[in-house]
């Protein structure tokens, strides 16, 4: 018999090639923790993620499932209290921690059930170097227009289409109609390491809360806010991205280590079921409508 275990965990994504695994023997997060958690039960496992972010990027609240067998090797019930314990032990050494861990019915899916997700953004600039930061912030030599580009973020409020805000290799079947619920920008205090350097540095945050978000879509975002803060883009060319199906070379995306899958919401338990049956059933539809407009432009 079978138990499906959520999870709840940070990790530092620095030494890892991204969350998902491949059929490379490449380091990711998903394939070092089905590493650990086979080890404590004994089998092989799959886990499934809220999220499948790039190379680099961090996260302090994210959310998965996975299924094992009931019993441990000695036949004992699995509690989520040992469950927890035994796998952040064979994760000692890794940048990866589960901070906590319950056990849920099989039709919780920690992507498809979820309500949002948040990430943040961190970003310095300024008119020197430092040899600090670099794999957690994005480290920027120069100075922003803070005000324009905190003005540009409600272009992305509102359900969107972000066609011109994916990755080049996104799955054909996403579909790109996203609802953005929140994009904000704030100035924060610098990190120790630059703390007693105000005079040189600034330290901004990109908040950011939806219902799902497109492979880069948020480092797009990001990017793009960047560029209007250096001049190189304006709010009326920004808010043409979402009129034109055809994406010029207006932004660039941020880099990865700045990036944090800050947390994932979840409706009551009781909506659970409704909400996995209503995600599998537009999958479907959308996979059927594209299937069908490919078909029309044989």
């Amino acid at each position: 018999m079978m138990q499906r275990f959520k999870m709840i965990y940070s990790y530092r994504g620095t030494s890892y090639l991204g969350w998902q695994r491949d059929n490379v023997q490449k380091k990711t997060i998903q394939s070092t923790m089905e590493s650990a958690i086979q080890n404590f039960s004994g089998h092989p496992s799959i886990i499934f993620g809220s999220s499948r972010t790039d190379s680099g990027v961090h996260a302090l609240g994210a959310v998965a499932h996975v299924d094992i067998r009931k019993l441990d090797k000695s036949g004992k019930e699995v509690s989520p209290i040992e469950f927890k314990r035994a796998v952040n032990a064979y994760l000692s050494g890794e940048d990866i921690i589960i901070q906590d861990a319950e056990e849920v019915p099989s039709y919780f899916h920690a992507r498809f059930t979820s309500k949002s997700k948040t990430y943040k953004y961190r970003l310095i600039c300024g008119n020197q170097k430092s040899l600090f930061c670099h794999d957690t912030h994005w480290m920027l030599n120069r100075e922003l227009d803070f005000n324009s580009m905190q003005e540009a973020t409600k272009l992305f409020v509102g359900k969107k289409d972000f066609s011109n805000f994916r990755g080049p290799l996104e799955e054909k079947e996403v579909d790109p109609f996203k609802n953005i619920q929140q994009f904000d920008l704030i100035e924060t205090e610098l990190p120790f390491e630059l703390a007693n350097r105000p005079q040189d540095f600034r330290s901004f945050e990109f908040i950011t809360k939806g219902e799902g978000f497109l492979k880069h879509q948020v480092r797009a975002m990001v990017g793009s806010l960047v560029r209007i803060g250096e001049g190189g883009l304006s709010f009326n060319e920004l808010s043409d991205l979402f009129q034109h199906k055809k994406r010029g070379h207006e932004y660039r995306f941020a880099p990865p280590q700045g990036l944090y899958l800050w947390n994932v919401e979840y409706p009551p338990k009781e909506e659970w079921y409704d909400l996995w049956k209503k995600s599998s059933e537009q999958r479907v539809a959308f996979r059927k409508a594209k299937s069908k407009e490919e078909d029309d432009l044989d």
